[in-house]
């Protein structure tokens, strides 16, 4: 391995890393879910009244879960995406592995559309 693919393999570990520091957080209602945030992996968010009701009275506090799909789905996109680069940033380059570089990072780019859906819907 040359330096710029060793620069790509620890940065993608240290954002690996943090990732699992600091995991996606979801409030779950009884119909919907809410984004928490990413917080420390010990401390989740607070709780609060962010679950809509149609009654006066006020409705039960949701629950605060880690967001196990988008965590993995990121985990997954960070391997795709270090895979393609370390590959088009070998020597000596061969045509083959240019083209399956760039499929790989345009995988990796399908992974972060997704990843971008499910923070906006969240699945």
């Amino acid at each position: 391995m040359n330096k710029p693919q060793w620069a790509v393999l620890i940065s993608a570990i240290l954002i690996f890393v943090v990732s699992i520091l600091f995991p996606p957080w979801l409030y779950r209602c009884e119909k919907w879910s809410y984004s928490g945030g990413y917080h420390f992996f010990a401390k989740p968010p607070d709780i609060k009244d962010v679950c809509p009701t149609s009654t006066p009275l006020p409705g039960p506090l949701p629950t605060v879960v880690r967001n196990g799909s988008r965590q993995g789905v990121q985990g997954i996109v960070l391997v795709v995406l270090t895979a393609g680069l370390a590959l088009i940033l070998k020597t000596p380059r061969t045509n083959f592995s240019v083209v399956l570089a760039v499929l790989i990072i345009s995988m990796g780019l399908v992974g972060l559309m997704y990843l971008g859906l499910m923070i906006q819907f969240e699945v």
